[in-house]
Formats: C-alpha cells, structure tokens, sequence
C-alpha cells in the first residue's frame, strides 16, 4: 500500500487534523482523564492493603515511592519526546517515518529499562542509607524496591506503546490496557500479601507481575495485531541514533522536568513537615483534592500534545493555535465545574482522611486558598502539553522546573525564615509559583512563530483534505 493510501485510510489522523477541535479535545482527552483516575483509585486501594499490614510496612512502602516516582518520571518523559515525533511525522503524512520513530523508542526504552532496572537493584541499599532509612523500615523497604526494580524493563515497553498509541490519537487502547492491570494488581494485593502471607514482598509481586503482563501484552498485541496502524517491521528496532536524537531533544527536557518536580515535592514535604504532623497530613489531604480536580486539566494537556503534534506536522498553525485556545476553555470549564464541588462538598472529602479537628482546620484553610490556584493549574498543564506537541522540550522543562525550584521552594523559604510567617508560608506560595510559572509559559508562547499565524477559519472543517501553512516553530 502507498503511503498516500495509508494516510487517506487513517480515519483518526483525518478527525484530529480536520474535526470539530472542541470534540477531538474532549475525545482525545476522556480516555486519560479516566485511565489517570482508575490509576487514583489503584493508589488509594494499594494503600489500604499495605496499611492492614502494619506501620512499619506503610512507612516503607511510601519512603520508596519518591525513588519509584523518579524512574516513572525518567521513562514517561522520554515517551513524550515519542509522541512529539511520531505525530509530528504523521501529520505530514510520513507513514514510513512514524513507524521508524515507533520502533526506536521501543528499543530506548527497552534497553534504559534494563539499565535503570539493574542499577537501581544494585544501588538501593546506598539510596535507602542516603535516605537515612534504617532499621526495620530499611528492611522492609528493601524487599520492595529489589522486586519493583526487575519490573522496570517491563513498566517502561508500555511506556512506550502508551506514546505510539498517543501519538496516533489512539487514547483509548492504553487506557483499557492499563484498567485491566490495575484490576489485576488490586485482585493479586491481597493474595499475595494475606494469603500468601509474604507481606511487603507480595505487595511488591502483586506490582510487578501486573507491569509485566501489561508490558509484554501490549508490545504483542502492537506487533500482532492485524488493526495496528504505522507498525514497524523488526529491521526497523535496530538503534537508529538519529531518530533517537530527535525522540532525546524533546524527551530528556521533559525528563528532567518530571524528575525534578518529584524531588522537588520530597524537598517541600520536609519543609511542611518543619511546621508539624497536623500541617503535613493537611498538606497531603489538600493535594489529593488538587490531584482530582485537575486531573482533566492534565488529560487535556496530554491529548493536546498529540493534536498540536499532528497540526504542526501537517503545517495547520493556525489550527494549533485554535486547538490551543479551546483547550484553554475545556480546561477552565472542568476547573470551574471542580471548584463548585470542592466549595460544596469540600468538608466531607476532607472528613474522609481524618477526624483531628486540627488537621481538619488546617485543611479547610489549605482548600479555601487553592481554589485560588487551580485555574493557573490548569492552564500550566495546558502549556506544557503544547510544547511538547511542538517539540519544545526545553520550554516545557522550563516551564515544570521554575514552578518548584525557581518559584515556590524559594517563597516558602522567604516567607519562613525571613518574615517568619507560620503555615502560610506554605499556602501562599502554591498560589505565587503557579501564576509565575503559567506567566513563564505565556512569555515562551510569544517567543514562538505561531504567535504571528493569525487565526482563519479552516475551510476544509469536517473534509478530507488538508491544506497546509508554513511555520518553522517546529
């Protein structure tokens, strides 16, 4: 078949390039606000389960999760530079190309898998000593993190299926996929852990058997299966560095930007921390709130990602820049509709984490002042989607580093030992480094050329063929 032919045949590149933007957003972005919230919930029960065990497996389970965090951080970052290449490739209609770029970063993330894998397993007792985790916490904590290592290879190959999925405009395979392993993990946790009586270690087995299958299958089923689209053959998964070049330009920023962020959190979680327990235990309940209220702002941000990639591809700027505008709307809509929930039912959310009057005080304050936050949330995940889609790795690295490093931990420093304010010093800043980092990403968005493409109206809305704009933002 032609190339000519294949790109005709894609039904889906031909709905994200030419469809009603408000229903490719809304479409795109359903599948990851629903796999992000199963993740949620897959969190909350693992929780459960470990917590029946005891305090010294909890404490254990969550000093690891920063480390378990970062190496998930390390290989997602490196599956957006996929996406902003494989898309890119498809909208200008260059099958041959995307299915080059699909089969390299299977092969990147496979062979770092290993690699991170096998230092990670090596290196855990000087990471956990680093930590200053000790005694029967150190034990417990080690147990889980040499098994959730030998995972690694396995988490990362879905990884990159996720990213060649995504990249297609594909959401929702990945999405069922992963609902599928999650039910896996919650059925084999208590198995493991109860029946089996192998405690942590069968919290650790229950994880990484579900990676494995999810992993291995998805992998199968790309190669397999007679629907995939832009499927490589296997003399394309030999390492092709330039490829991989253009997939690390993008994907390394993006990275850093997620692996910093973590251990950026880890940083403001001992400052809170400094402020007392009932300060922190109110800090955490308040970003769970955050996390669920902004999760569709972070889908929209993922599937945006795609959409610009394709657009830009198909050299349709002014299209991306309409795509960019809606996806500001949704993103508000869905925040807008968040806040009234949280105002009306914030108390009884929070009640559901703790009955310590003082917790619960601290809370309330904590929600009342990031109501203020999360519209700048929302638009933050907006811009860091965008450039991705555009290959600006750097910008969104810039964009996700400032937040933390150059905004917030320095306020909360200010605010503590300069001025000597008490928990607001914490509160205020989500607010300040929020609005900063969403100004950082308004004065990147200027410096690119899609800012001179003014918007027009697509004459070919809702038709088969495309017509092209030049633009070298790429």
């Amino acid at each position: 078949m032609s190339e000519g032919a294949i790109i005709k045949k894609d039904k889906k590149r031909n709905f994200i390039l030419t469809g009603n933007l408000y229903k490719v957003i809304i479409s795109l972005s359903m599948p990851i606000m629903l796999s992000n919230l199963i993740q949620t919930f897959y969190n909350l029960a693992d929780s459960y389960f470990v917590s029946r065990m005891g305090e010294y497996q909890l404490n254990a389970v969550g000093v690891v999760w920063p480390i378990v965090f970062t190496i998930i951080g390390l290989g997602t970052g490196l599956s957006l530079g996929a996406v902003a290449v494989i898309s890119n490739d498809i909208g200008a209609g260059k099958p041959e190309s995307a299915r080059l770029a699909s089969a390299q970063i299977i092969t990147f993330l496979l062979a770092l898998g290993i690699a991170m894998g096998t230092i990670g397993y090596l290196a855990s007792p000087l990471i956990l000593r680093l930590m200053q985790v000790s005694g029967v916490t150190y034990e417990y904590a080690m147990e889980y993190l040499n098994i959730i290592f030998i995972g690694t290879p396995f988490m990362y190959l879905f990884f990159a299926f996720q990213s060649i999925q995504q990249s297609q405009g594909n959401m929702a395979l990945p999405m069922i996929f992963s609902g599928v392993s999650v039910v896996m993990n919650i059925v084999l946790d208590p198995v493991f852990i109860f029946v089996l009586d192998m405690g942590v270690k069968g919290a650790a087995l229950a994880t990484i058997i579900s990676r494995i299958a999810l992993g291995v299958f998805s992998i199968a089923y790309y190669f397999l299966s007679k629907k995939t689209k832009y499927k490589p053959n296997f003399a394309q998964l030999k390492p092709d560095w330039n490829v991989i070049g253009q997939i690390s330009r993008t994907g390394i920023p993006a990275s850093l930007g997620q692996t910093t962020t973590s251990i950026g959190f880890m940083v403001i979680n001992g400052l809170v921390l400094s402020y007392g327990d009932n300060v922190l235990t109110a800090f955490i309940i308040g970003n769970r709130i955050v996390s669920l209220i902004t999760m569709p702002s972070m889908g929209i941000g993922n599937a945006l990602s795609a959409i610009v990639g394709q657009n830009s591809g198909a050299e349709l700027m002014h299209r991306t820049k309409e795509a960019l505008s809606k996806a500001f709307q949704v993103s508000m809509a869905f925040v807008v509709f968040g806040i009234a929930l949280l105002l009306i039912f914030g108390m009884d959310f929070i009640v559901l984490f703790t009955d310590d009057i003082n917790v619960i005080t601290y809370a309330q304050e904590y929600a009342l002042i990031i109501t203020l936050a999360l519209p700048l949330m929302g638009i933050f995940s907006i811009w860091t989607g965008l450039f991705i889609g555009l290959g600006k790795g750097i910008y969104s690295m810039i964009v996700m580093m400032s937040r933390l490093w150059i905004y917030r931990i320095p306020s909360i420093l200010v605010l503590k030992y300069i001025f000597d304010v008490n928990q607001f010093a914490v509160w205020y800043p989500v607010i300040i480094s929020n609005a900063l980092s969403c100004l950082t990403g308004l004065y990147l968005y200027r410096r690119l050329n899609l800012l001179s493409v003014k918007p027009k109206k697509n004459k070919n809305e809702g038709k088969k063929e495309i017509v092209n704009e030049t633009c070298d933002c790429q």
